[in-house]
């Protein structure tokens, strides 16, 4: 799940992460890292409204994998 990535993942305070899929565990990789200091830099997905849910959760930045190059 997305609290186990962000473990697995060793990250810190002061670093950024990318997250790829804003569905139930990108979702929760978000607020894994939020609550341990990280900023969410990117995430990307398909889905328009799953990318708003994103930058709700604190996404920095969003990115429709489908409709950007």
């Amino acid at each position: 799940c997305g609290v186990r990535a962000a473990r697995l993942g060793g990250v810190a305070p002061g670093t950024s992460v990318a997250i790829f899929g804003a569905g139930p565990i990108g979702l929760m990789g978000i607020a894994a890292c939020r609550r341990a200091g990280v900023d969410v830099r990117l995430v990307a997905d398909v889905h328009d409204g799953r990318l708003a849910t994103a930058a709700r959760w604190g996404a920095l930045a969003t990115c429709n994998a489908r409709a950007q190059d």
